[in-house]
């Protein structure tokens, strides 16, 4: 209880005086308070805090989570500053954590699959030109990969690989994600979308799913087309940020059967990086319904995994099952296997209450954007 009061007490300090620190005209505080709404925006963090509740339950836009995130980002500075050393870490206590200790997990997490699905995921960030030149191709983890379709669209700001990968016969579905995070959030709406016919109750984010659709003609056929090449049925896909949605996206559409050219194909392999919050409660839940194999990996801090919120407006809910690495420096082996019924298990990066743009980019010791 004293290290709860502690931080919220450091926070609502810190917070108070953000405005006004640097700021000799007064209008300037109120013009300040008045446009991030920092007035309302402290009283429900505080109240979020001493529930024992994580920031991204509220509902705050992509764009306002970032600036009220960097606030917090001050409150570290100012409680590092003050010797407050009970900020690092989980707000919340284990006993509000979900996970269930008996359940059996229906997908196995595999480290070295995911360094290597992690290096495909890096590999869609680089240019044709780059990947043309044979020149290590990324990572030397990845010598021997076939690539076969290089898709970006017209304005560059969608993009995926498809490719060979002899180690264990898959075809693969790699999706890039955005170049610029921080500019992404600022610009990410919250609108959902209901397009499966069979299951209306399902949303999912608006935007995620038009720039999924934007590619699904053209990675449905190359994929179809290399898997009767290379004679095998076996799909592995990968992404990272948005990328990993569109992959959740892909995978989803290919587990209930809504593409026919890839109706013989079976994922055996999917491990997403820095995944956001795709839909609803109702998609969370058609997800585990299909047992999707899905390994939703987070690292530490990063903020893309927190957005869009899942307050009860904006009521987004991730999918099962994240692998949380806890730790800012990757340490090959220590990671959590959260919960494989609920995708927000407090046990988890759920129960962190400040985050990060710059533990976007490096997952399991690889750099894959940036």
């Amino acid at each position: 209880f004293f290290s709860r009061t502690m931080k919220l007490c450091s926070m609502t300090i810190a917070l108070s005086a953000f405005g006004l620190v640097g700021a000799e005209d007064p209008g300037v505080v109120a013009q300040f308070i008045n446009k991030i709404q920092y007035g309302q925006g402290i009283l429900d963090l505080g109240g979020s805090f001493a529930e024992g509740k994580s920031l991204d339950t509220l509902d705050l836009s992509p764009g306002d989570f970032l600036k009220f995130n960097k606030a917090i980002e001050r409150v570290r500075d100012f409680a590092s500053a003050i010797s407050i050393r009970d900020l690092e870490g989980p707000v919340l206590d284990d006993q509000h954590g979900r996970r269930d200790e008996d359940s059996v997990h229906s997908f196995e997490y595999v480290e070295e699959h995911a360094i290597r699905s992690a290096n495909l995921a890096g590999l869609s960030y680089m240019t044709d030109e780059e990947i043309s030149s044979g020149d290590n191709i990324f990572s030397p983890e990845l010598v021997g990969v076939e690539i076969n379709t290089m898709f970006t669209s017209f304005d560059g700001a969608l993009r995926f690989i498809t490719a060979y990968d002899p180690s264990d016969d898959t075809v693969v579905a790699s999706f890039r994600g955005t170049v610029n995070a921080e500019d992404w959030l600022y610009d990410l709406n919250t609108i959902k979308t209901n397009p499966y016919v069979d299951f209306p109750e399902v949303y999912v984010h608006e935007g995620f799913y038009k720039s999924y659709s934007a590619m699904k003609d053209e990675i449905s056929r190359s994929l179809a087309a290399l898997s009767d090449e290379k004679g095998t049925n076996k799909v592995k896909i990968t992404g990272h940020s948005l990328g990993a949605a569109q992959a959740m996206l892909l995978a989803y559409d290919m587990a209930k059967g809504n593409i026919r050219s890839l109706s013989a194909l079976e994922v055996t392999s999917m491990y997403t990086f820095g995944c956001p919050r795709v839909g609803d409660a109702s998609f969370a839940s058609s997800v585990r319904s299909l047992n999707m194999v899905h390994n939703r990996v987070v690292h530490h801090r990063d903020i893309v995994p927190h957005v869009p919120t899942s307050g009860p407006l904006m009521a987004f809910e991730h999918t099962a099952r994240e692998v949380y690495y806890e730790d800012e420096e990757w340490t090959p082996g220590k990671f959590t296997l959260c919960s494989d019924k609920d995708g927000e298990d407090d046990n988890c990066s759920r129960s962190l209450w400040s985050y990060s743009v710059q533990d976007h980019c490096e997952y399991v010791g690889v750099v894959i954007c940036g």
